[in-house]
C-alpha cells in the first residue's frame, strides 16, 4: 500500500542530499544566470527571451537522447557526468567576460535535462510503497 504522508527513511540518504543540491541549483539557475546576463553582459529583456526559447528548443531536441544516455550508462554516470559539467561551467563563469557565457548558460541549462537520472535513481533504490505520485 503507498503511503500518503512524507517518509524519511536514513537508506535514502543520499538522494536526499542530492535533491536539495538539485534544487538549490535550480533557485540559482533561474534567478542569478539571468541576471548576470542582464548586469555583467548587458542583454536585453528580448534577447534574454530569445536565450530562453533557445534553451527550450535544445532540451527538445536533445531530451530523448538524453533519456537514453541515462538507460544505457547508468544514474551513477549520467549524474557523475551532469556535476563534473556543471563544475566546469560554474567555473568557467568565473573567468567569462564576453559572449561565451552564452555558450555556458546554454550547456548549463542542458545539464537540467540529465537531472531526470535522479528520479529513475530514487525509482531503483525505493520500496515502491514509499514512491508517492
Amino acid at each position: 500500500m503507498q503511503h500518503k504522508t512524507l517518509i524519511l527513511r536514513r537508506r535514502y540518504w543520499l538522494y536526499y542530499l542530492l535533491t536539495f543540491l538539485s534544487g538549490a541549483r535550480r533557485q540559482i539557475f533561474v534567478v542569478f544566470a539571468a541576471f548576470l546576463m542582464v548586469e555583467k553582459f548587458g542583454y536585453s529583456a528580448s534577447e534574454i527571451t530569445v536565450l530562453f526559447l533557445i534553451n527550450y528548443a535544445f532540451n527538445w531536441l536533445f531530451a530523448e537522447r538524453i533519456g537514453a544516455m541515462i538507460a544505457r550508462w547508468g544514474e551513477r554516470w549520467a549524474l557523475s557526468f551532469e556535476y563534473v559539467g556543471l563544475v566546469i561551467v560554474f567555473v568557467a563563469y568565473g573567468f567569462v567576460d564576453n559572449a561565451f557565457a552564452v555558450f555556458l548558460y546554454i550547456a548549463d541549462h542542458l545539464f537540467f535535462s540529465i537531472a531526470i537520472a535522479l528520479k529513475t535513481y530514487f525509482q531503483k533504490i525505493a520500496d515502491p510503497a514509499d514512491i508517492a505520485s
